[in-house]
């Protein structure tokens, strides 16, 4: 798991949950699937990457590959949905989402890679009809 050091010193000042998404990012609706789950109150900031990337890159280094959720809380910035999800689903255990069983974990290990390995097919899909102007 990777932890971030945010760019935006005024973060520091925020409290509870906040997450940076996409309302279209097959990422962010992982994490928001896992707060509403969780019945986890957050504070929404959506980003439109195509009008707001420099409010963004004062967030996080890793803006230039946006995968679409970043999530802050109290002083801890996680930047991949998996990371995020890990991180909540151990820091709030109730309910549990990650099974108890070491083969099931495995089994849903291998679910997480799989949905981040097929992220560059649904960005050249969503981004081919959905954001791309039309002539």
């Amino acid at each position: 798991m990777l932890i971030i050091e945010p760019l935006d010193k005024t973060l520091e000042h925020y409290e509870g949950l906040h997450l940076w998404h996409g309302n279209f990012s097959s990422c962010s609706q992982r994490v928001r699937i896992t707060l509403a789950e969780k019945n986890l109150n957050w504070e929404s900031h959506l980003i439109s990457i195509t009008k707001e990337r420099a409010r963004y890159t004062r967030i996080s280094k890793k803006s230039l590959s946006w995968a679409g959720a970043d999530i802050y809380y109290n002083g801890i910035l996680l930047t991949e949905s998996c990371d995020i999800i890990e991180y909540i689903d151990k820091k709030y255990p109730d309910p549990k989402l990650r099974p108890g069983d070491h083969r099931k974990l495995s089994f849903m290990g291998d679910w997480l890679v799989r949905a981040d390995k097929s992220q560059p097919d649904l960005k050249l899909l969503s981004h081919e009809f959905l954001f791309r102007p039309r002539k």
